[in-house]
């Protein structure tokens, strides 16, 4: 299928081409928007929201990258990888491949397949175990969201990105309950406030902000026995490891160890 790329003209008077211009030689320079017009190209044909892979679910290798170029010099096409990437118009996914940056505003695919969300192929930023825990906590952040809210959200994938990048940004369920406790007690009996108890607005740009109103009183104590060992579990689920749960926990004020975090898993698996 001929695949066409409409690109926003702006889009090269950005401060990216201009970091790159500042930061490389004539010939980096030159390399660089070879391999960038490669990857344009490759992210076009696959109509994913900018996303560049051979395979799905596997790694980008220097190998394929130089094919695609038809160089044999990976020396040089590794160099001008790192340059795109420092310079922000690539950056590497979770699973090892890579993602134009800024590619909805600023590029159109004409005649070509027409793409499923964006929320779906920037989850696939994450590997197949990653996008099953973020499901999993999307559900349960919303289970616990309707109930309070005395709303009906589903965890479609526009919410689970929200959750993920949360996730990303070293937030923790609690903190994200707070702002939920939080702002369900300040907007659900107000008419014009109430429709914005959902996860669009608590979960969006905004999070930090409302996580900040709590007062400090609202802010959960050190859970003990059984809900402490629950509060740890559901760290764990979210998390890729016990270091992780351990450092979210003391984001909450709650002093955790290795080796609790690790005696709670095996009590909740067996």
């Amino acid at each position: 299928m001929h695949i066409k790329l409409q690109v926003d003209l702006n889009y090269y008077q950005q401060k990216e081409f201009q970091k790159l211009a500042d930061s490389t030689t004539g010939t980096q320079y030159k390399n660089a928007l070879a391999l960038w017009s490669v990857l344009l190209k490759r992210a076009a044909e696959l109509n994913q929201q900018g996303l560049i892979y051979q395979q799905p679910e596997q790694p980008l290798t220097q190998t394929v990258l130089c094919a695609w170029l038809r160089s044999k010099r990976r020396d040089s096409v590794s160099r001008s990888l790192r340059t795109l990437i420092a310079c922000g118009l690539v950056r590497a996914t979770a699973t090892k491949q890579y993602r134009i940056c800024n590619w909805s505003p600023n590029f159109v695919v004409l005649n070509g397949a027409t793409p499923d969300s964006a929320a779906a192929h920037l989850l696939q930023d994450y590997n197949q175990p990653q996008r099953k825990q973020i499901k999993k906590a999307t559900e349960q952040l919303l289970i616990y969201l309707n109930q309070v809210a005395e709303k009906a959200f589903a965890a479609d994938e526009d919410i689970q990105l929200l959750v993920a990048e949360l996730y990303q940004h070293q937030t923790t369920t609690a903190q994200i309950k707070r702002v939920i406790d939080w702002k369900t007690r300040q907007w659900k009996d107000d008419i014009k406030m109430r429709p914005f108890l959902r996860p669009q607005t608590l979960f969006g740009p905004k999070f930090n902000t409302y996580l900040n109103e709590v007062p400090a009183s609202s802010k959960p104590q050190p859970a003990v026995s059984r809900t402490r060992q629950a509060y740890l579990y559901g760290l764990y689920a979210v998390s890729a490891t016990v270091d992780e749960v351990v450092a979210k926990a003391a984001a909450d004020q709650i002093v955790t160890t290795k080796k609790e975090v690790e005696a709670v898993i095996h009590e909740y698996r067996n």
